[in-house]
């Protein structure tokens, strides 16, 4: 775990605005093995030119595009290469891509387990098998080993464990589903007929056009071009326009992949956000927050927690970062993936958590201020009723004080129509809910990452319609990242699961707890006071109700000294009951406004379901270190994720139409 002294040395690395991600497409690769029906040797040079054609095409597509999005993307782009290395289309693949392609290699087997495929090819001899895909393995920048665990193996005695032949083919097809979640697109050499077993090439290329992922064709019986596949008819046949994808359409599916969509609103209401692409570039030209000044809310709960109140919140780079707290030493070495969270996505993460923030204390401030504020107005304006007794016998002093007054009570509104103007001008409240999900999201890929799941992380990003930039961003992020260089077998999971446990769900956990205690002191408190309020109004108002009263019995009584002098007083208190009358009321509607703005007691609701949640998945996490099975791990991780943003989604929908307002 890094250090506080070696993050502050390391701050500069965070840079001087909010890094943008780096373009990064991910092409996947499935095919035949070389088998005369299917992928016969007289179609290997032909297949090998198609494929070095659709990777040239995508590398020009690429060129094209990132001067179209250069103010969204840093440095030249990267492809990554993302194969199984089976003999057959995923070695052409290989030795058909551009040089300045990295490659990924997801074997579907522990590799000592994998290579005795090839010590029997359909092609040449085994020990020239072999050593072909020792040498891919070691060019491969990641090389990630699916364990045997979720497919069973067969073995006793000193006998090495060997996976059955049914078991090989549940590899296989983990393998397929597995590849899929990690790619932009996917490149099938593929003859269109039906498979002769589970996890074929066609169940492949079906399940990646089922997903929505851009799918190239290149049959390997026919001369055709290559070709996008749009889809299957009701007999299953391929749908496939005749065209070269090389020359237009592949491009065309490149720039929807890594391109800037307009964010879209799932109810009838207008989005009030500016288009993706601005609110992209707003957030590119963001600077590091200097220490705030503005405190009222963060005072109100130090205040409740019985904590020292602080004159400034500063956004200090070390303590953001500390919050990331990298995962244990304990964790598997996992190759460039480890350097790949710590340079990219820790220093992306940290913006986004000093940002939202800032931006936190700004908004929440904000309305807090206002409420006061306007509370103090009423009682400026309440001043007014003693100057007519200070300054009776002078006119001139009696005015010169009322201008003082309505000057005063004129700044302290001038000042929060500044406030709420300022407030929606800049976007206090958008930016903080923006960019909190974007610090959330980008914690959770953290964690998917060892898995490979965090290809999946977007799917619990729709937290907010307007967030469409978020999303953008994530994904693009989540492209350069990569995968674990590491077999998940067995310790690897355990290692991983104790730390999901120990370091995001417990901490989660107490964080919720604290949080939900907190805010429920801050509800009660203004509840309480609120009600105070009306109730010493009313107390006021019964007492001189109460002194009226007893000067008419006195008066009945014959007791017309008694009668005068309590008359005198009443009279005398007027001023008095009148002032407290009007701002009593005032100051009680203020803590109700501010209490029904901040909402304390849902969200304090949320924190206690979200502890509820992770003290369920923790016990899950529990049982599943015991089984030890890849799927269930990632099941462990992505619920995870998903209890964290579905908490993120409801405190969204709880702000999300709060805007600020005049008091």
């Amino acid at each position: 775990m890094m250090t506080v002294q070696a993050l502050e040395s390391d701050a500069n690395a965070l840079g001087e605005y909010p890094p943008m991600p780096g373009l990064t497409l991910r092409v996947g690769i499935t095919g035949h093995r070389p088998k005369p029906e299917r992928l016969p040797p007289q179609s290997i040079s032909f297949v090998t030119n198609r494929l070095k054609e659709v990777f040239d095409a995508v590398d020009r597509a690429l060129s094209d595009l990132i001067e179209k999005y250069q103010d969204y993307y840093e440095g030249v782009p990267k492809v990554r290469l993302v194969s199984g290395l089976a003999e057959g289309a995923d070695q052409l693949a290989v030795a058909a891509m551009p040089a300045a392609w990295a490659l990924d290699a997801i074997l579907p087997l522990p590799r000592d387990h994998y290579v005795k495929d090839f010590e029997t090819p359909l092609l040449g001899d085994g020990d020239s098998a072999v050593k072909t895909f020792t040498n891919l393995v070691d060019r491969a920048e990641t090389v990630l080993e699916l364990p045997t665990e979720s497919v069973g193996v067969r073995g006793g005695g000193d006998e090495a464990a060997e996976p059955l032949g049914l078991a090989r083919e549940a590899a296989y097809v983990r393998l397929g589903g597995f590849l899929l979640r990690q790619i932009d697109i996917l490149v099938a050499v593929w003859d269109d007929k039906a498979d002769e077993g589970r996890g074929g090439t066609g169940d492949v290329v079906r399940a990646a056009v089922a997903a929505g992922i851009p799918t190239v064709w290149i049959n390997p019986l026919h001369g055709s071009p290559a070709r996008i596949i749009e889809g299957f008819d009701e007999r299953g046949k391929t749908i496939a326009p005749d065209a070269d994808c090389t020359k237009g359409s592949l491009s065309e599916a490149i720039d929807v992949l890594i391109g800037i969509a307009e964010a879209k609103s799932d109810s009838d209401e207008k989005l009030e956000a500016e288009p993706v692409a601005q609110r992209l570039k707003d957030y590119a030209q963001e600077t590091w927050p200097s220490p705030s000044r503005w405190i009222a809310y963060d005072a109100f709960r130090r205040v409740v927690e019985g904590k020292p109140i602080r004159s400034a919140i500063a956004s200090d780079r070390a303590e953001h970062r500390l919050r990331w707290d990298p995962p244990p030493s304990q964790i598997p070495a996992v190759g460039p993936l480890r350097a790949s969270l710590e340079e990219m996505l820790l220093p992306r993460f940290a913006w986004a958590e000093a940002l939202a923030s800032a931006h936190s204390h700004r908004y929440r401030s904000a309305y807090i201020v206002c409420y006061t504020l306007a509370s103090c107005a009423v009682a400026v304006a309440l001043m007014g009723v003693f100057a007519h007794d200070w300054f009776r016998e002078n006119h001139d002093q009696l005015l010169l004080a009322k201008a003082i007054l309505v000057l005063i009570e004129l700044l302290l509104i001038g000042f929060v129509v500044w406030i709420v103007t300022q407030g929606r001008r800049e976007r206090w409240k958008e930016k903080w809910m923006e960019y909190r999900c974007l610090a959330e999201l980008l914690l959770n890929a953290r964690f998917l990452a060892f898995v490979g799941e965090h290809g999946r992380a977007h799917r619990f990003g729709a937290a907010s319609t307007a967030n469409g930039w978020v999303l953008w961003y994530l994904r693009a992020t989540i492209r350069e990242i990569g995968l674990p260089s590491a077999s998940l077998d067995g310790t690897y999971q355990r290692s991983l699961l104790g730390a999901l446990d120990r370091l995001v769900v417990t901490t989660q956990r107490n964080w919720h707890q604290g949080n939900a205690a907190a805010l429920r002191r801050m509800d009660q408190w203004l509840h309480r006071f609120a009600d105070g309020c009306f109730l010493l109004t009313a107390v006021v108002l019964g007492a001189f109700l109460l002194g009226c009263a007893c000067q008419e019995a006195l008066q009945l009584w014959g007791d017309h000294a008694a009668a005068e002098w309590l008359s005198g007083h009443l009279v005398a208190s007027t001023n008095l009951l009148t002032f407290f009358a009007a701002l009593l009321p005032a100051f009680g509607a203020a803590a109700a406004g501010v209490r029904e703005t901040g909402d304390f007691g849902k969200v304090a609701e949320r924190s206690t379901k979200t502890v509820e949640a992770l003290n369920e998945i923790s016990g899950d996490i529990k049982k599943a270190r015991s089984t030890l099975r890849l799927d269930e791990t990632g099941d462990m991780l992505l619920t995870t994720a998903q209890i964290l943003t579905e908490d993120l989604a409801a405190w969204q929908s709880v702000y999300g139409h709060k805007r600020l307002e005049l008091p």
